[in-house]
């Protein structure tokens, strides 16, 4: 090999495959299936745009990690996935603590019949609002409010849950 070809080669190997590794790492890998049952992914929101439906939704700015809303389509109506991506698993849980016990420490939430639920071994905190049913966990470093129309709530939370183990 030449001492040019050689150059070429240290320096893809040195600078540039690292920059690739590390550049992924850091990247969260969507947690949002194409289906879940009787619904079709439609739409995906992320960054700022994901953000700004977040902070409108809580008529405030609380969206402060890395975001992304899966929107699908139903029959009859549709099926939201709102994602939180965090640095660490630590504070996802974290995050999932502190808005878990507001919505149950404030009635005035539009929440209602909060409650700890364990699916399959993963705790899932279930409430009630907006005519819909409202699904509040965490897988790794992502804090997920998954919005179904109450009738699927629990078949679509079983499929899903059983897709981010896969």
């Amino acid at each position: 090999m030449s001492k040019r070809r050689f150059g070429i080669v240290l320096i893809l190997l040195v600078f540039i495959f690292p920059l690739f590794l590390f550049g992924q790492e850091n990247k969260p890998t969507s947690v949002l299936p194409d289906s879940l049952p009787g619904y079709k992914l439609h739409r995906t929101l992320v960054g700022p745009e994901a953000e700004e439906v977040v902070n409108k939704l809580h008529q405030k700015e609380v969206a402060r990690a890395e975001s992304e809303i899966g929107v699908y389509r139903g029959e009859k109506d549709a099926l939201m996935i709102y994602v939180s991506y965090y640095p660490e698993a630590k504070q996802a849980e974290s995050e999932y603590k502190r808005m878990t016990e507001k919505i149950t420490a404030t009635p005035e939430s539009g929440f209602i019949m909060g409650e700890y639920l364990n699916y399959n071994g993963q705790q899932v905190y279930r409430c009630f609002g907006q005519g819909k049913t409202h699904f509040v966990f965490t897988h790794g470093k992502a804090l997920l409010w998954v919005t179904v129309n109450t009738m699927q709530g629990n078949t679509v939370m079983k499929a899903y849950l059983d897709w981010l183990k896969q």
